[in-house]
């Protein structure tokens, strides 16, 4: 059903791009949050828009890569989160409680001096998030256990990455399962540092319930993590990716998922800057049924980019 903001701009007025980026920041800028007197040309005779020699029309394509009216208002409809239309019903305009609200304005130097008004630019979040489907087990004291997935990058969101991992484990037990699996990756840019990567092994236990109850003691770092994932609401990785996807082209909806991921990093204590894995079952995902207590080290593998940011 088409969004009532839409439905009341000029029918032709809005159009997706064919190279539609909502990730695209451009060099050489600073975030400027708008109010509801602004507009495009109220931008461009601000004193450091005027210096760089750009006009109303240009400042546009200087966000979006476009020039094309209908193009542009695409743009500030899921970028910018602009919900009111001019009153010839032809243009979204801008408005103090559009969500984000940012567009981007050049600087006048290459220093990261904050103008007046503007926000200060919040760093990207360097971390991975995804999920895998996991499966394995265990006869007799040794056993695999294969996780293929996704990983979506927060900081160039939505791109994303397929993975997997090989975990080797010693120990008595028996069972199998198949499984969802969380995963967070931290101090990762590019997705084939992945490659390679080991996660130091542990003695552990699996149980059916679902999550890893020889970590119990750790579950209190890990239930923030634990409770976004299930906050997700999907019980495949396909249908996961299908939802960052369709959050990817929302602005309001991406804003509120990254605001969901920085409460997480500060959660868990982690350090973005540091590369490490986070690998931990989803709780009460059904498929899973396991009882074995063993020594488990993984291997990380990337299997490429799916969609690039």
């Amino acid at each position: 059903m088409t969004d009532p903001a839409i439905a009341a701009l000029v029918p032709g007025c809005c159009k997706k791009p064919a190279a539609a980026d909502l990730t695209y920041v451009p060099a050489g800028s600073l975030p400027y949050k708008v109010q509801s007197q602004d507009d495009w040309w109220k931008l461009a005779a601000k004193d450091q828009v005027k210096a760089s020699g750009l006009n109303a029309l240009q400042l546009c394509a200087f966000n979006f890569k476009t020039s094309v009216p209908a193009e542009i208002n695409w743009y500030l409809y899921h970028k910018v989160g602009c919900r009111k239309t001019t009153p010839d019903r032809k243009n979204f305009m801008f408005h103090s409680d559009a969500a984000p609200g940012i567009v981007y304005l050049p600087v006048l130097d290459s220093g990261q001096t904050v103008i007046v008004g503007q926000p200060p630019a919040e760093k990207p979040l360097k971390m991975w998030f995804g999920l895998g489907e996991k499966h394995g087990g265990i006869l007799g004291i040794s056993g695999k256990e294969n996780i293929n997935g996704v990983l979506f990058a927060a900081h160039r969101f939505p791109e994303c990455m397929g993975f997997m991992s090989e975990g080797w484990r010693v120990g008595p037990g028996l069972g199998g399962g198949i499984g969802l699996t969380g995963i967070l990756v931290t101090g990762m840019d590019q997705h084939n540092e992945l490659n390679g990567y080991v996660k130091p092994a542990d003695w552990d236990f699996n149980i059916s319930i679902g999550f890893n109850a020889g970590k119990a003691a750790k579950l209190g770092k890990l239930a923030p993590a634990v409770k976004f994932f299930k906050s997700l609401n999907v019980g495949k990785v396909a249908t996961f990716v299908a939802k960052m996807q369709k959050i990817g082209a929302d602005a309001e909806k991406s804003a509120e998922l990254f605001k969901q991921l920085r409460g997480l990093k500060e959660a868990m204590g982690m350090d973005e800057n540091n590369f490490d894995v986070f690998a931990f079952d989803i709780p009460f995902v059904p498929g899973t049924l396991e009882v074995s207590f063993f020594y488990v080290a993984s291997e990380y593998r990337s299997l490429g980019l799916i969609h690039k940011g």
